[in-house]
């Protein structure tokens, strides 16, 4: 159950256009809800409240027990992704347009 919260609540944040860790400062519980839910701890349904009411989706859809996701469809995050998409997010509007352009450039060398 941890990595379904995980997913949907970085997905959500990524929708967002906010940083997973930023996310959860904002709704409330703590910018070491990640951390916590890794080393075992479970989060209390008041958190996961709060988290569903930050993103205004339901308590259900964060926990994984309600399929519909009112964003579209459901990405799995690992946790190297996570780590890049905070690291994109602190670039300038810049540095973000290049990074965009060089992904494009890599993805077109994988092409056959």
């Amino acid at each position: 159950m941890e990595s379904i919260i995980i997913n949907r609540v970085a997905a959500l944040a990524l929708e967002r256009g906010v940083t997973p860790t930023k996310a959860m400062k904002d709704a409330g519980v703590g910018k070491n809800f990640f951390y916590n839910i890794r080393s075992g701890s479970v989060p209390s349904s008041s958190k996961i409240e709060m988290i569903a009411a930050y993103f205004g989706v339901s308590a259900d859809y964060i926990l994984g027990t309600d399929k519909p996701n009112p964003h579209g469809d459901e990405q799995q995050f690992d946790s190297e992704t996570l780590e890049v998409a905070e690291r994109f997010n602190l670039l300038s509007h810049e540095n973000k347009a290049r990074m965009v352009d060089y992904l494009a450039y890599l993805s077109s060398l994988d092409k056959p």
